[in-house]
C-alpha cells in the first residue's frame, strides 16, 4: 500500500479533531478510496472520515487493505506538518507504517502498524428535521463562546425565522448566539419543524478542530437527537461526526 495526498495538512488537523475522541483507529483502503469510521470508547461520538480514490496523487493497491494506528502517536507526527507539504503513508515491510513529509526537503517518520481491523458500524437511520450550512469557523467560534458558561450546549431551530439559536446556562451566566439566513451566518437553512436539542460541549469543542481545513459545515438536527456535523474537506473529502444528545438525568 502506498498513498499520497497533495496538501498534508489537511490530515493534519482531521486526524486531531479525532484523536481527541478515539484511542486507536484502522483505516480501510480499497478501490473506492479509504475510510476511517470508529465509535469513542463511551459510544456516545462516531467519526466517519473519507476519501475517495481520485483524491490521491498516488494510490497504489493490491486489492484490499487496512492499517490501524495509536491516534495520539499518528496525531504527533502529523502535527509537524507544513504548508506545502505533501503527505506520504506506506506500509514498511517491518510492520510499521512510514509517514512522509514532501515539501522543503523530504521527513520520513514511522509507528507502529496496530492490527485493528476496521470496525464493522451499520449506517445510522437518523431523521432530522434540521439542516443548516454554514462556514465552519462560525460554528467554532459558537461553540467556543459557550464552553466557558456550561457543560451543555442547547441547539434550538426555529424554522420561521429561518435561524438557530445556540444557548448555554451556567450557575452565574448565560450565553445566546442567534445564527441566521438573514444575518449571513447560516450559508442554507432548511426545517420541518421547531427543534431543541442539547449536547456535551467539550465534544463539540474538540470535533471543531477541523474548521482549520474544512470548506464548509452542514449541521443537521431533530428533538432529542444525534447531532449530525459534516466537515466538507478539500478534495471530495468529508469529515463526519454524529454526537449522542444529553439526557436530562446528566
Amino acid at each position: 500500500m502506498r498513498l499520497e495526498f497533495r496538501d498534508a495538512r489537511v490530515w493534519r488537523y482531521s486526524m486531531i479533531s479525532i484523536a481527541k475522541i478515539i484511542d486507536e483507529a484502522s483505516f480501510q483502503v480499497d478501490e473506492s478510496g479509504l475510510r476511517l469510521r470508529a465509535l469513542d470508547s463511551s459510544s456516545i461520538v462516531l467519526a466517519d472520515f473519507e476519501y475517495p480514490r481520485d483524491a490521491f496523487t498516488v494510490y497504489e493497491l493490491k486489492g484490499k487493505d487496512y492499517f490501524g494506528v495509536s491516534m495520539e502517536d499518528f496525531t504527533k507526527i502529523l502535527k509537524r506538518a507544513g504548508k506545502g507539504d505533501e503527505l506520504l503513508l506506506e506500509k514498511t515491510p517491518d510492520g510499521r507504517l512510514s509517514i512522509v513529509f514532501k515539501g522543503r526537503g523530504v521527513r520520513r517518520f514511522s509507528i507502529p502498524n496496530l492490527d485493528i481491523p476496521p470496525q464493522e458500524i451499520p449506517d445510522i437511520p437518523l431523521k432530522f428535521s434540521v439542516k443548516a450550512k454554514m462556514l465552519p469557523k462560525i460554528l467554532k467560534d459558537v461553540v467556543n463562546e459557550m464552553e466557558p458558561i456550561s457543560d451543555t450546549i442547547i441547539f434550538e431551530a426555529v424554522p420561521e425565522e429561518e435561524k438557530i439559536i445556540v444557548k448555554a446556562y451556567g450557575d452565574i451566566a448565560e450565553a445566546e448566539v442567534e445564527l441566521s439566513v438573514a444575518s449571513g451566518a447560516l450559508l442554507e437553512f432548511e426545517a420541518s419543524s421547531r427543534s431543541k436539542s442539547s449536547f456535551t460541549v467539550d465534544y463539540l469543542a474538540n470535533i471543531t478542530a477541523a474548521a482549520q481545513v474544512s470548506e464548509y459545515v452542514y449541521l443537521e438536527f431533530a428533538d432529542e437527537a444525534p447531532i449530525k456535523l459534516e466537515y466538507g474537506l478539500p478534495q471530495e473529502g468529508k469529515l463526519t461526526f454524529y454526537v449522542a444528545p444529553r439526557t436530562e438525568s446528566e
